[in-house]
């Protein structure tokens, strides 16, 4: 049985709804894990509760 594959998590910071769905999407579909932010106090926020790879 192969071995599950590891996925990256990587955390998304735009003030733009719209940005973040489209790069969202496209990550998602390559793949990765995505978490997201609208503002830098988000954005650290999840840097401590997520560590993202990215």
């Amino acid at each position: 049985m192969p071995e599950p594959r590891e996925t990256h998590r990587i955390l998304v910071v735009d003030d733009e709804p719209r940005m973040i769905r489209f790069i969202r999407m496209n990550l998602e579909l390559e793949g990765y894990t995505v978490f997201e932010a609208a503002d830098g106090v988000q954005a650290l926020k999840q840097v401590r509760d997520v560590l993202p790879d990215l």
